[in-house]
């Protein structure tokens, strides 16, 4: 259960509601100076001492499929070039954060995602894209250690 605020409750189960709901996208790295903070939205937000420039994007949710790992699709605007030139630096995977504030009270996090691992980008003239998800679990052998005379010669 999320703890989300009452504001934020009445305008998801609302028929019709005036609050605006803003994502922020996080994006961190050892080599970037300062992560990439950018926010689906016409302006930039500041939330919680940090701004979220505004940059059109587009997360796409994976398909509900038993046979497939799951994996979200990012697609970010690439409007000024600022962002590739930041993605060139990165050598390995990324992290990503997903927020969701209301413009009302954008330093209120009513929705946090963080621990989402960025591979498959990829860039042109117009778009930054990439497929978000979470380490996967289910390829880790199991049990998670091998009993061999090596690791424990108690048994042998």
């Amino acid at each position: 259960m999320r703890n989300t605020s009452l504001t934020f409750r009445q305008a998801v189960y609302g028929q019709e509601t005036d609050e605006v709901f803003i994502v922020l996208l996080e994006i961190s790295h050892e080599d970037l100076d300062s992560p990439i903070r950018v926010c689906n939205n016409d302006s930039n937000i500041e939330s919680n001492g940090d701004t979220y420039i505004a940059y059109p994007f587009n997360i796409t949710l994976p398909e509900d499929s038993a046979d497939d790992f799951p994996q979200a699709r990012i697609t970010i605007d690439n409007v000024s070039q600022d962002l590739t030139a930041a993605i060139r630096t990165i050598q390995t995977p990324p992290t990503v954060r997903i927020m969701v504030v209301l413009a009302s009270d954008p330093d209120t996090i009513e929705v946090d995602l963080p621990g989402f691992i960025m591979t498959n980008i990829s860039y042109d003239a117009k778009t930054i894209t990439g497929t978000i998800s979470v380490e996967n679990f289910m390829s880790e052998p199991f049990p998670g250690d091998l009993f061999t005379p090596t690791r424990f010669p108690g048994l042998f």
